[in-house]
């Protein structure tokens, strides 16, 4: 603003006076109409600080095949009815029981692994029928195979093992499976080609399911074309128990499937799953290199009460919905150095309160949703990733608190590079608020970084509680660079943060819906 003074004028002296004034409010206690103060506040100690993160790097083929430890003896192989074995069979399959009925043209039966290892070479010479050699090598299942608590099976370096989807042909294992070097496949025995995805979520494809108690090992191995959409018939999935069936249980069996499975997948390939990675109660998991191709719903998807995993050095591409989703209270994880891009909707999503998971130093673009969402997920931290060209916005948050964004470079977004909101969810009428309450608030830090070229702003902020911002870098953010309930407060915050030692804490004045039970 260019302001001339005239003095004096009566003397005949005139003075010009011409200067720029930056007009501020330095009381940072707004008006009412800015719904808002912005205060100053102290950068916190840990904000540069990057986080701690498991060394993923000594997850080599070579360092996991050392953690195998299987059965000396050779396993016992039977031929069994389904519905007449285990209680832990019933459970699980029984509302497929007709399925498998109409599938095997008979009573549904099962090839039981039980007490000590095998291979696919010793099964195969045992069931020759069932478990037929192709060629070197190469075997197609022509029946379930379940591995029992202590037992494992092997399938091995140079090996290939078809499961039939003709003959209703999946893997469960309540002991040990490692597939290590090798190839499993979902197999159309008519066609002499792979039970491709035909967009019917209900149509069988083979499977494989680790149940609770179990180890699942997977070394740099290839999976292509398992899965369809029935409870942990998804791909690869590790399930845990459920409490009704444990009370069904007694003794050694009962504390062994009282276990949560756990397992190592690490430099391995996945094609055409209906999800790449599944987990329902899963702990101790390291999901480490791998590449996830084209796959149907999800790419990597830890599901209810997984807790303490490890996602790092992945490549997920091309799934028709997320790339990576933790959700359910997918606790205590770490999704890290990972590449999500091309996915039909989000690069990598944390929901449904899940809690203290470390998301960071991923890459996620050209996604068509967001590069990174949480939902209704608080306390998490997402820092150092890279997120760019994505179709909605860069970093969205909602209806979580104590989000920290630290230090990520957010750049070209059709939306905002973050998004910061509250939302009702009572239209969701299939959501259960006893399993996945949720509560209208939002609050966060964003702290450093680059937030750059995003279409709809550089931040915004629609309804939250609170927004901590400090040391910002944003430029080109289409025509402000704060949107929302942010943008009056524009001056104020960057005057506060001029000192790069200081933070300015905007706390909003809405009036706050409260907890879910009245939305």
């Amino acid at each position: 603003m260019t302001i001339a003074l005239r003095l004096n004028r009566n003397s005949g002296t005139e003075i010009m006076l011409k200067t720029i004034v930056c007009i501020t409010l330095m009381s940072f206690s707004l008006a009412a109409s800015f719904a808002g103060t912005v205060n100053k506040v102290p950068l916190s100690v840990d904000a540069a600080t990057k986080p701690i993160i498991p060394d993923y790097t000594v997850y080599t083929p070579d360092a996991v095949r050392e953690k195998i430890t299987l059965p000396q003896r050779q396993a016992t192989v039977s031929i069994d009815r389904l519905e007449a074995s285990r209680e832990y069979l019933r459970s699980v399959y029984s509302r497929n029981f007709l399925m498998f009925a109409n599938i095997q043209k008979q009573l549904p039966r099962g090839i039981f692994i039980d007490g000590g290892r095998i291979t696919l070479t010793a099964l195969s010479e045992q069931l020759p029928r069932l478990v037929k050699r192709l060629d070197s090598g190469m075997f197609v299942a022509r029946l379930p195979i379940i591995i029992e608590a202590d037992a494992a099976l092997l399938i091995e370096p140079g090996d290939t093992l078809r499961l039939s989807a003709e003959r209703g042909a999946f893997i469960h294992s309540n002991g040990k499976l490692v597939v290590d070097s090798a190839r499993v496949e979902g197999w159309l025995e008519s066609t002499n080609s792979y039970s491709v995805y035909s967009g019917d979520e209900k149509a069988f494809r083979p499977f494989i399911q680790s149940y609770g108690g179990s180890e699942t090992f997977l070394i740099n191995a290839k999976f292509t074309s398992l899965g369809h959409d029935s409870g942990g018939s998804y791909g690869i999935s590790l399930k845990s128990a459920s409490p009704k069936l444990l009370t069904k249980l007694s003794g050694a069996e009962r504390q062994q499937t009282a276990k949560p499975p756990t397992g190592y997948i690490v430099d391995s390939e996945f094609n055409d799953l209906y999800f790449g990675f599944y987990s329902f109660g899963a702990k101790d998991v390291v999901i480490v290199g791998n590449r996830y191709n084209n796959n149907i719903i999800y790419g990597i998807d830890p599901h209810d009460y997984s807790v303490n995993l490890l996602i790092a050095d992945n490549t997920v591409v091309g799934t028709q919905r997320h790339g990576i989703i933790v959700s359910r209270h997918v606790n205590d994880s770490f999704i890290v150095h990972n590449v999500s891009k091309n996915n039909a909707r989000t690069g990598i999503m944390v929901e449904r309160e899940s809690r203290n998971n470390v998301v960071a130093f991923n890459e996620t673009y050209n996604n068509q949703g967001d590069g990174i969402t949480i939902y209704e997920s608080p306390n998490n931290l997402v820092f150092g990733n890279r997120v760019y060209d994505n179709a909605d916005h860069g970093i969205r948050v909602r209806n979580s608190t104590d989000i920290k964004l630290h230090h990520n470079i957010v750049l070209n977004n059709r939306g905002a590079g973050v998004y910061f909101h509250v939302r009702d969810l009572s239209y969701q009428t299939e959501r259960d608020l006893n399993i996945d309450p949720y509560r209208m608030e939002s609050s966060g830090e964003v702290i450093g970084g680059l937030i750059a070229y995003n279409n709809s702003g550089g931040i915004f902020s629609e309804k939250a509680l609170s927004l901590t911002l400090a040391q910002l870098r944003l430029e080109s953010n289409g025509s402000r660079p704060f949107r929302g309930d942010l943008e009056q407060h524009y001056a104020a915050i960057k005057v506060t943060t001029w000192d790069s030692q200081n933070a300015a804490q905007v706390v909003f004045e809405h009036q706050q819906a409260g907890d879910n039970e009245n939305p």
